[in-house]
């Protein structure tokens, strides 16, 4: 028989989770033990904040709603359209370009998915999206990467997130592209985390099999606690790495390791600096 000890019982009865109690008597002593140190491990008093804002999220009213609701950035630095703009730019891409050059940048590509919606059934970063030459969104980035580095003469860490679907074939998809040119010790590979997965009606943690959660990656939102967990944030924060340069595998269209970004951040003495591209209407779906 398992005994719930009284942190664990409060902890599923405040979250809403008390079904686990009752999936108890029938499991095994060490199924039953795999599942309460799986509960324990989760945070779930953030997933069931997060589930409860999904939850009004879905209530909301529309896009339109959303969009009058939503309040602008701070502060918008937008393309160049006259001379005092243009120094502006070239004073920031100086800025970052010597940020590069002192060693203080790195690149992480977020590579979790799957080319599924691509009828691809490898990573996305392993799709040969080259028109003509067939080159691999991998193969993009790294050849930006390794050009960046030639011109700032500085090395630029390349951290590459990966998950339980896609981490086996992309670490040895690059080492038999011979990590394409790049040292293989300076790029690192890490996994993303993974959450329970809950059912969207009831906020109920769902299963997989007998008493073991369905689990799903935690997400872009989960990078930190994934750097951390890694050891990589501690070693980027010993390499005296202040800049970390974010992008997604599935945007071909990224000038990896922006000095003209790098530098308005800095300049501005920002935590989290993006850029977007300018939508046609609030309401416009687009990454």
């Amino acid at each position: 028989m398992t005994i719930v000890d009284e942190i664990t019982l409060e902890l599923l009865n405040s979250c809403g989770q008390q079904h686990l109690l009752e999936m108890l008597p029938d499991l095994s002593d060490a199924q039953a033990a795999a599942l309460l140190q799986a509960v324990r491990s989760a945070d779930l008093p953030a997933l069931l904040q997060a589930w409860q804002l999904a939850a009004a999220g879905a209530e909301d009213s529309g896009d339109k709603v959303r969009a009058e609701r939503a309040a602008a950035p701070n502060n918008v630095v937008r393309q160049p359209g006259n001379d005092a703009e243009a120094a502006a730019w070239q004073e920031a891409e100086q800025v970052g370009a010597n940020a590069i050059s002192n060693g203080l940048a790195a690149v992480i590509t977020v590579a979790g998915g799957q080319g599924t919606r691509l009828g691809f059934d490898l990573p996305k970063g392993m799709f040969p999206i080259g028109p003509a030459s067939s080159r691999t969104l991998f193969q993009i980035f790294a050849e930006q990467i390794l050009a960046r580095r030639r011109r700032h003469n500085a090395q630029i860490p390349w951290l590459i997130m990966t998950s339980d679907a896609t981490h086996q074939p992309t670490v040895e998809f690059f080492a038999a592209e011979n990590h394409f040119g790049l040292d293989p010790q300076s790029i690192q590979f890490f996994q993303q985390g993974s959450l329970p997965a809950l059912d969207a009606a009831s906020g109920q943690i769902l299963f997989s099999s007998r008493g073991t959660p369905a689990l799903s990656p935690d997400g872009h939102g989960g990078l930190l606690r994934a750097l951390r967990q890694s050891g990589l944030l501690q070693q980027l924060a010993d390499a005296g790495i202040r800049h970390l340069y974010y992008h997604q595998v599935d945007n071909p269209t990224v000038v990896v390791a922006d000095p003209a970004l790098i530098g308005f951040h800095q300049q501005q003495r920002s935590q989290l600096t993006t850029m977007v591209v300018s939508k046609t209407s609030p309401e416009e779906r687009m990454g």
